[in-house]
């Protein structure tokens, strides 16, 4: 149960952190255009759907051996997804160096929400028991991510933005992405 609540609270801070990061890179890129929030946040939504819609599909066969395939996928996408989250300003650099659309750049944060999304469902297959607690137990994971959510927005929009630069919230970014992989190791290596 504590890995779950761990890993709800820390992919919802580092999911709503990156969107704010990402939202700022591309207000500059497309010079504040009006529909650069909606796209934006849809493709973030979307990837979040998606990712979660997927999961719901792999965490359907429940041996032991699948589980512990899960407990490897959830390490390796948990990994994947926070480095996706990292290029996201990046790539848009990229782009802008080459004369390309800001717009191109949307995919990836699609992907990088996908995996992000999807961290969530999987730890609470995995280490909420289905049991008659089981609801109780979710709701908790829940709650934990809301919590997450929260404070992500919360400290990146009102706090570090206005004490570290772009590139220095990206680097703390990631290396909490990083810190919930080496979370997940051990548990992966139990598998």
């Amino acid at each position: 149960m504590i890995p779950a609540l761990v890993l709800a609270f820390l992919s919802g801070f580092i999911a709503l952190s990156y969107e704010i990061l990402w939202y700022r890179a591309y207000a500059f890129m497309s010079g504040g255009a009006a529909d650069t929030f909606g796209l934006m946040l849809g493709s973030y939504l979307a990837g979040i759907a998606l990712g979660a819609l997927a999961v719901g599909r792999v965490c359907r066969d429940g041996d032991q051996a699948a589980r512990d395939d899960l407990q490897r996928t959830l390490f390796l996408l948990t990994l994947a997804a926070n480095f996706l989250g990292y290029f996201v300003v990046p790539a848009l650099s990229v782009l802008a160096v080459r004369g390309w659309s800001w717009k191109a750049a949307l995919p990836l944060v699609g992907m990088a929400a996908a995996g992000l999304g999807a961290v969530f469902p999987l730890a609470a297959h995995l280490y909420v028991e289905p049991d008659e607690r089981a609801g109780r137990w979710v709701s908790y994971v829940y709650l934990s991510n809301i919590l997450g959510s929260t404070l992500g927005s919360l400290l990146t929009g009102f706090v570090l933005l206005d004490r570290w630069s772009l590139a220095g919230i990206h680097r703390f970014q990631i290396c909490l992405g990083l810190g919930l992989g080496l979370f997940l190791l051990p548990l992966a290596r139990k598998g």
